[in-house]
């Protein structure tokens, strides 16, 4: 391998690559030696590989990354530090992940279906490193390494996708369901993704060492601002958020989007909405899992769970409050905790109910559906999974038992009225992101929705205790905590109902604690000095008490037991209708309100009180200051219908007291009832909700089983075309087989008979049942033919074969082809089809009987020529003609010999060449060179003349006249229109050559023979040396083809 300079450091930042299938070529392209080394090779990174490799084959990834990149590249091993400038390869095998900045291998699960290496690699990085841990998913089919991205993105920190926009990856699975997630920070090309990194670990490193380079109070100011924009847009309040954790995910942000300062991300925020709403979704990012932190689900399954059933029947319902529900593992949970304790009852239990709220509508869809990896189910049993859930391959689904009893809402447990009448509120992991002050508001939230003696579950870092008069502690190490029931303070709702009037705003307390409490105090006294002297008390617009005067004690009554901050509550009984009257019309009005007078009792008898309200706005935020003016004690009770004695004014102040007794209750039990009605019309408006969703689920589900039923009628009518185009096909094939009376028969590659025609019934015993059999088994009409044999060779070669064979009484003959097919497919075999040659057979024989008559007839007529000729002209053979005659009649019937021997067929040039000169001299007189050429008979016939007449004139007077002299004859195909025969005889070592005063009858002969029969020509030449005799021979069949006709 290719390594570099070694490093002993540990790796800051480490980056964790999942990939599958197409993954070597993305990872060969990611580090690529221009791009990568040039932008990562300094940079205080480690890469961790994970792939799904087969355990049997021995990978060569780390040879291949080696080639590509100058940095260490290694395979993984168990406790492997990870080091600086290093690549890490997954063993095959095994399953990757880290621990302890340390590498941690386990062999592969075999009862996974699918599988889950990336995840797991990513999960791990995310809990060792955190922020400092960037995934990287590249090409791969499924969907490994989504849920591991979720992990690091909940963790703060960079998840980025092999993009489809630059060098495609060859397979987009694992990409896209990477993005379908909406947890992917970057989606990149794989060769810019080197270069990106580059930049992000550097501004992650400038981050970590600097931090936030303005003052506390400008950062404050920004991150007002930044709130802001989230309220306007999604509608909620991030002001409470711990500043840490907000400026955390806002860096992480900047990091993605390459900005250096705060000013020019908000600036960012203000032009680009929809970064606002990635802002949005990375403060949600929370962690969750099934039963997690398991002891303290034990517990709760142990102590707390059957305390919630104690004292219900069948009539009563178990309330379960989860806000802040993320995906609906932690609801889920709790469901199945209470529904088998349900079980272990074994009597009718009371309902149960889980209301799991979110202001998350990604999260909340997810856990509407209830389908989860299998990765994600690791802390719940078997036993579990098999009673609450369905599986589908590497995902399961929650079954309706468990999905029904769980109510899923979009809900904002600090802005929304909360859910009433609770006997367990689990809260985890969410306080610790509020501040102080947003703890301090959510709690009583939480004491209100609680029954009395129920219990709240927080998480590990989270607690109760700063509000000991709302909660004790049952369990400090899990955190589980009883409500109070001495501690009743009023449901934090608004004082309004919708449509009354303007929504009175939340964040008085808030304000409230920005204000300087001296401050404050010199513009209340001031005012009051210039406008008013009575006593005064300063309240938001739910009536809730903020600053307290001097001298209220004969206006105020505090109520027994929790102290209550309201003053509705904390006025004497004579007051409240009148306080709440009057405020009620002055967060209506915004105007002053003056009440009548009431009769007050007090330590110093019944006195006159009016109470005015005023509006008193305080950095925007409405509040309402109540004076309390005293007139003076009573001396004659108010409006009295009458006067008379004593005895009857006494009965009737009795009786109005208990009038006004009797009021006061009604109304609070009115109040507390439209309360009621309220919470109830919430759990209402969530339950529609709720339905809606479903319906919408049901009719997307509708939509997709048509669209389904669609493509599956579509799909049936192709398929039935195609069944009706291939019976047709049949059908002709059939047809034309049976037409053709071809005895065709279709084996396979075992020899068993597949098909036949009916035509190879004649030819071998079949019946239709005998598809199946080997053709080895049937006997057959043939002789002499090994049929197992040349269908074994047949099959062996892969070639097609042709035999002639014939029926044992030789009545017919056929042409048997064997033509193999499909040799790389099961389904192949071997094809069998007779032709019927029988009248070609009987056609050659004639051909062959009457070649036979032909020859014998033409030995016998030149045999009768030549005898005729010795007869007539023996006397006269004074000259030698006679003998030249006879020798020209000898050379005709070599001639026919030959050809003859060929079945007139064809005659070889050399052959007619060494038959001629064998007659008049010994091989070692003559030399023969050139090409195989094959002559017709025509052709041969007319040239045999030829050779003749010059090997008889060479004989006579040239080369073969004297013991020394030899014939070189060559012949070459000419590349001529007519494809000519080139030959040239000629004679060397003779006597010496005289040109011929006159021609004789063999040179005329040459001339005309060539010129007549072959439309050649001859050129004669009488060198000193011996004569040179070029011809020009035209082939015959070109020259035909030529002319337009047979030659």
């Amino acid at each position: 391998m290719s390594i570099s300079t070694p490093s002993i450091s540990s790796a800051t930042v480490v980056v964790g690559i999942g990939a599958s299938a197409g993954g070597v070529e993305a990872l060969s392209g990611f580090f690529d030696h221009g791009r990568f080394d040039a932008a990562l090779l300094d940079v205080n990174v480690a890469f961790v590989i994970a792939m799904h490799l087969s355990a049997h084959r021995e990978s060569q990834l780390p040879e291949i990354l080696s080639r590509r990149t100058t940095l260490r590249v290694l395979r993984a091993e168990q406790d492997m530090p990870i080091e600086t400038g290093t690549i890490y390869v997954i063993t095959p095998g095994q399953v990757l992940s880290v621990k302890d900045k340390k590498l941690q291998l386990s062999p592969i699960n075999v009862i996974e279906r699918l599988p889950s290496a990336v995840d797991r690699l990513f999960n791990s990085l995310a809990e060792d490193y955190a922020e400092n841990a960037i995934g990287v998913v590249l090409s791969g089919t499924g969907a490994d390494g989504a849920l591991g991205l979720k992990a690091i993105k909940e963790r703060g920190g960079l998840t980025i996708a092999q993009g489809e926009d630059g060098s495609v990856p060859m397979f987009s699975g694992m990409p896209r369901s990477a993005m379908a997630t909406g947890v992917v920070d970057l989606q990149l090309p794989v060769e810019d993704i080197a270069t990106r990194l580059s930049s992000l670990i550097a501004s992650m490193e400038n981050a970590s060492g600097s931090g936030l380079t303005k003052s506390d109070a400008l950062n404050d100011g920004i991150r007002q601002e930044i709130c802001a924009l989230l309220q306007i847009q999604v509608g909620h309040d991030f002001s409470g958020y711990k500043s840490n954790t907000f400026f955390r995910r806002v860096q992480r942000r900047m990091q993605v989007l390459q900005i250096e300062s705060l000013d020019s991300y908000l600036d960012c925020l203000k032009h680009t909405p929809t970064e606002v709403t990635l802002l949005f979704h990375d403060l949600l990012i929370s962690v969750t899992s099934f039963f997690r932190d398991s002891a303290a689900f034990a517990m709760l399954e142990q102590q707390i769970v059957p305390l919630l059933f104690e004292g219900k029947s069948e009539n009563d319902e178990v309330r379960v409050w989860v806000p802040g529900c993320a995906t609906g593992e932690e609801a889920y949970s709790l469901g199945m905790l209470l529904l088998e304790h349900a079980q272990r009852l074994g009597r009718k239990s009371p309902d149960i109910r889980v209301f799991a709220s979110d202001i998350d509508g990604r999260a909340l869809a997810i856990a509407r559906k209830g389908r989860y990896p299998s990765v994600l189910l690791e802390g719940v049993t078997a036993e579990r999974r098999g009673n609450f859930f369905v599986e589908d391959r590497r995902y399961f689904t929650v079954q309706k038992s468990l999905r029904e009893i769980v109510t899923f809402s979009d809900h904002n447990a600090l802005r929304d009225p909360p859910f009433s009448r609770i006997d367990l509120v689990s809260c985890r992991n969410l306080l610790i992101y509020l501040a102080a002050e947003f703890q301090d508001r959510i709690l009583p939230i939480l004491h209100y929705a609680l029954r009395p003696e129920g219990f709240l579950f927080v998480g590990v870092a989270e607690g109760a205790t700063r509000h000991s008069t709302l909660f004790t502690p049952i369990s400090r190490e899990h955190r589980v905590f009883r409500r109070l029931p001495s501690a009743t303070p009023h449901a934090p709702a608004p004082l309004l109902a919708k449509g009354l009037g303007p929504t009175i705003p939340r964040h008085f307390e808030t304000g409230w604690n920005d204000m300087s409490s001296k401050s404050l105090r010199t513009q209340i006294e001031a005012r009051i000095l210039t406008a008013h002297a009575p006593p005064y008390v300063l309240v938001n617009g739910q009536g809730d008490a903020l600053f307290y005067s001097g001298r209220t004690g004969n206006f105020l009554e505090f109520a027994p037991g929790a102290p209550s901050k309201n003053l509705l509550n904390n006025a004497r009984k004579e007051l409240r209708l009148l306080l709440r009257r009057g405020l009620h019309e002055a967060v209506e009005t915004q105007l002053l309100v003056h009440l009548p007078e009431a009769a007050v009792h007090s330590d110093e008898g019944q006195r006159r009180i009016q109470i005015s309200i005023e509006p008193f706005d305080q950095d925007n935020a409405p509040l309402y200051l109540v004076l309390f003016h005293d007139h003076g004690a009573v001396t004659t009770p108010p409006d009295l219908p009458f006067r008379g004695d004593s005895q009857n004014t006494e009965q009737l102040q009795h009786e109005l007291h208990d009038a006004r007794e009797q009021l006061q209750s009604t109304y609070e039990e009115f109040e507390t009832a439209i309360e009621e009605l309220r919470v109830s019309n919430e759990e209402l408006m969530s339950v529609n909700e709720e339905l809606q969703s479903s319906n919408e689920e049901l009719e997307t589900s509708k939509e997709e089983l048509q669209s389904v039923n669609e493509e599956m009628q579509t799909i049936n009518t192709e398929m039935s075309h195609h069944v009706a185009a291939l019976d047709q096909s049949n059908a002709d094939l059939r047809g034309l087989l049976e037409s053709t009376r071809i005895a065709t028969v279709f084996l396979d590659k075992d020899l068993a008979i597949r098909s036949f025609t009916p035509a190879a019934t004649e030819i071998f015993t079949l019946i239709p049942t005998d598809r199946g059999r080997l053709i080895t088994d049937l006997s057959h009409q043939l002789s002499d033919v090994n049929m197992l044999e040349s269908l074994q060779t047949a099959l062996m070669k892969g070639k097609p074969a042709e035999i002639s064979v014939s029926r044992k009484d030789s009545q017919r003959h056929y042409l048997m082809s064997l033509l193999p097919y499909g040799a790389a497919d099961e389904r192949g075999g071997v094809v069998m089809t007779f032709v019927d040659i029988t009248p070609l057979a009987e056609a050659d024989a004639r051909h062959k009987t009457m070649i036979g008559e032909l020859n014998h007839r033409v030995r016998n007529m030149l045999a009768v020529v030549s005898a005729m000729a010795t007869q007539t002209l023996q006397s006269a053979n004074t000259d030698g003609s006679l003998d030249h005659f006879l020798d020209r009649l000898h050379s005709m019937a070599r001639t026919y010999k030959l050809l003859t021997e060929t079945d007139w067929s064809y005659m070889s040039l050399s052959e007619l060449f060494r038959e001629e000169l064998s007659v008049i001299g010994s091989p070692n007189r003559y030399v023969l060179t050139g090409p195989p050429v094959k002559l017709l008979p025509r052709e041969a016939l007319a040239l045999g003349m030829v050779v003749h007449e010059l090997a008889t004139n060479a004989l006579k007077h040239g080369a073969l006249s004297n013991d020394e002299g030899m014939v070189a004859v060559s012949w070459k195909l000419m590349e001529s229109p007519n494809a000519a025969i080139a030959v040239r005889w000629q004679e060397k070592g003779g006597p010496t050559v005289v040109p011929a005063t006159r021609r004789g009858f063999g040179s005329i002969l040459i001339e005309r023979q060539l010129a007549y029969e072959l439309d050649g020509k001859s050129v004669l030449d009488f060198t000193p040396d011996g004569l040179i005799v070029s011809l020009d021979i035209p082939r015959l069949a070109q020259a035909a083809l030529n002319k337009g006709s047979t030659p």
